[in-house]
């Protein structure tokens, strides 16, 4: 059963999760989390989402390990 609701507390631990990412470790944990968000939750879009924004972590990693 589809429910919207537990869709959305995983979307936002996620989100809190990237957010705490500290190293590229880290990130490489994330990116099999995104997998399996995607896979029970069959949200392409959420996926995008979550991918943009670890992303812009992992760039944001890179520029301060950089410095």
């Amino acid at each position: 059963m589809f429910d919207i609701t537990r869709q959305i507390k995983c979307k936002t631990v996620a989100i809190r999760y990237i957010d705490s990412c500290e190293s590229l470790v880290h990130t490489k944990t994330m990116k099999r989390y995104i997998d399996l968000y995607h896979i029970k939750h069959d949200d392409f879009l959420g996926k995008c989402e979550l991918k943009n924004r670890l992303e812009d972590k992992i760039d944001q990693i890179k520029t301060n390990k950089n410095k």
